[in-house]
């Protein structure tokens, strides 16, 4: 791929607004979450998963930022993954109805992933090495149980939600997405960020940048960190912002947030950021598009 002469409007900023919206959201959003206790992951866990997202999302966007001022920027990219089906999730998860729905999809979510787990670490380690960790095995066989039970009732949920899905499977994100309205978001950041996240080629061709055609190629060169920089950047921002929009619009902070001094201090990096445009997944120079004399 050729040598970028200009990275667009995407590199003035971003990173200094970025961190000003990390900071209004410390300011603002973390103490509006709720007060929870270890009872809560039984007794309200649709809750918590909410304020652990708000949590994660915010400490995603301050990890970006770190990462782009040691210049390793390209290093955000995997983390715009779990931010886009966490906004996709919530927003299913508030539609369902009768609410209490949301509960039981995601206990019973958490019942199954734990039983997973735990059963993968048993198979890797052995039986005496996760004795040794301090897991009884009366606990291993216990979750072993438990996950059949969660399938069990996952099935029931599935038909009672008409899922699109196998008996005891959870949907797809992409299903998921489709039943949100969220299917051509989903495609665009799945497509950007899967080859991020595993084995590509097409990745490690992208990584590599010369000036010429036959000039020498540069892995992870400027370009394609500060790129993949820009593109985390903006998109964890925009994702956040939604995700933060749903839970305001179901009353998940309670009536009176935001204040206005919180909505102005959120909004201010964020539309300064907005007002850069969307960062694309592919750029002409990647092709070898636009290439001037000197190739």
């Amino acid at each position: 791929m050729t040598e970028i002469d200009d990275l667009g409007p995407w590199n003035t900023g971003l990173v200094a607004n970025v961190e000003r919206l990390v900071d209004a959201a410390d300011k603002h959003i973390l103490p509006a979450l709720p007060t929870l206790r270890l009872k809560d992951a039984e007794d309200r866990p649709f809750t918590l998963i909410t304020a652990a997202i708000a949590e994660r999302q915010i400490s995603a966007l301050r990890g970006a930022t770190i990462l782009a001022r040691h210049g390793i920027g390209h290093l955000t990219l995997p983390l715009t993954r779990p931010a886009c089906e966490e906004r996709i999730w919530l927003d299913y998860l508030f539609s369902l109805d009768p609410p209490r729905m949301r509960d039981a999809v995601v206990r019973v979510m958490v019942s199954l992933e734990s039983s997973h787990l735990i059963g993968a670490q048993q198979q890797y380690m052995g039986g005496k090495q996760m004795r040794k960790l301090g897991f009884p095995k009366s606990f291993v066989n216990g979750q072993a149980a438990a996950g059949r039970s969660a399938k069990t009732i996952l099935g029931v949920i599935g038909q009672q939600l008409a899922w699109d899905a196998d008996t005891g499977r959870v949907p797809s994100t992409g299903w998921v997405a489709a039943k949100v309205g969220q299917s051509k978001l989903y495609d665009f950041l799945y497509s950007a960020t899967s080859r991020g996240v595993h084995f590509s080629p097409t990745e490690y061709t992208r990584s590599g940048w010369t000036v010429t055609l036959d000039g020498p190629v540069e892995f992870l060169g400027d370009n394609f960190v500060n790129y993949r920089e820009m593109f985390g950047l903006y998109w964890l921002c925009a994702l956040f912002g939604e995700t933060i929009a749903l839970m305001v619009r179901n009353g998940f902070f309670g009536e009176d947030f935001p204040s206005a001094d919180a909505l102005s201090e959120l909004m201010a990096p964020t539309k300064a950021i907005q007002a850069l445009g969307q960062v694309p997944i592919a750029l002409p120079h990647e092709f070898n598009l636009g290439m001037d004399s000197r190739a």
